[in-house]
């Protein structure tokens, strides 16, 4: 059987190469994902947008809350009488727009090159890996407001055992808006926990055929590498819980999203074949401003423009934006010892 390489699939008219494989890509891979199905991560238009230019440092608007603590005018008969109308306020939510690229070479690809229909066996490989990719910014991000909230006792963490009263007491760091949590990310420990409680409901979704988990009815994403800060004996685990869109999303392609390139010296002259992959992405938690104080990107750029996963996870790039109510925020946090 003949070795086939990136090279034969993009060897006869490469521009269509890259159309059929953008083709079989999906547009938005992302929401096949667990956080995004469960309606925790949501698709922004404006994020989108951000994503697609070449702004950097991006600011999403929001509308604050109308204060019900003043009392509404009283309509009467007399002339001299005028209402004077409130106004109600904005503000801006500051994000990072992330610009990611990744190459792989033949031997990576190898598998899905060697059967059938090699193109969407590629491009479903790369969809994969986006996919991973959001999920781990937003585990990432998961953790740096966490730490923030901690460090900076902003109400958004309770601390007890792992348990019906331990995210009870979470949930209730909302105040009277405890209604908004929508679902868990927890540990697999954590949900064994409950499971042995006999508090948790596993079922395989019949049109998706995948498992779905609940705890008092509401879904359970189980994630070990999220929800554990620290290493070693002062590692904790952290159950999040979370309320519908909590973290918004946006994606875009760059002007050069796939790109086929060989290079003839490589190997000493044999050669080395790689297939790059290019997407801007932007994940952010509602109420939360990245100030963007320490950006180091992946540790190997001389001059990073992205944030990194230890960027999103450092407490000192997060703050409570200015003007939001805690309890306004779709987020809480149970910390507990591993």
């Amino acid at each position: 059987m003949p070795y086939t390489t990136l090279g034969d699939l993009f060897a006869r008219d490469r521009v269509t190469t890259y159309e059929v494989l953008q083709s079989y890509m999906d547009a938005d891979p992302v929401t096949v994902t667990p956080f995004f199905e469960s309606g925790i991560l949501t698709s922004n238009p404006l994020l989108a947008e951000a994503a697609a230019s070449g702004t950097g440092i991006v600011e999403m608007p929001y509308w604050l809350g109308i204060d019900s603590s003043i009392e509404p005018n009283y309509s009467n008969d007399v002339y001299e009488d005028v209402a004077v109308p409130r106004s109600i306020g904005t503000g801006y939510l500051r994000g990072r727009n992330a610009y990611l690229n990744e190459g792989f070479g033949t031997m990576s690809l190898v598998n899905e090159i060697r059967g059938r229909d090699p193109l969407a066996r590629v491009a479903s490989r790369l969809d994969q890996f986006w996919r991973e990719q959001a999920e781990r910014r937003l585990v990432a991000t998961m953790r740096g407001i966490f730490l923030a909230s901690e460090a900076d006792d902003l109400g958004f963490v309770a601390t007890g055992a792992v348990g019906l009263e331990g995210i009870i007491d979470a949930t209730m760091t909302m105040g009277d808006n405890f209604g908004a949590i929508a679902g868990y990310v927890m540990h697999s420990a954590d949900f064994a926990t409950f499971a042995k409680a006999d508090l948790t409901e596993v079922r395989r979704n019949r049109e998706t055929n995948l498992l779905e988990r609940t705890i008092n009815g509401l879904p359970v994403i189980v994630n070990d590498q999220a929800m554990v800060i620290g290493t070693g004996p002062t590692a904790r685990r952290v159950i999040g819980a979370l309320g519908t869109g909590a973290f918004g999303y946006g994606s875009a392609l760059p002007a050069v999203p796939l790109e086929y390139e060989r290079e003839a010296a490589r190997g000493n002259g044999g050669g080395a074949e790689t297939l790059w992959t290019r997407r801007n992405m932007i994940v952010h938690p509602i109420g939360f401003d990245f100030t963007s104080d320490s950006i180091t990107g992946n540790g190997t750029e001389g001059r990073p423009r992205s944030a990194g996963w230890t960027d999103l996870t450092n407490p000192v790039n997060w703050e409570l934006a200015e003007g939001v109510e805690r309890k306004k925020v779709p987020i809480a946090f149970l910390a507990a010892a591993a």
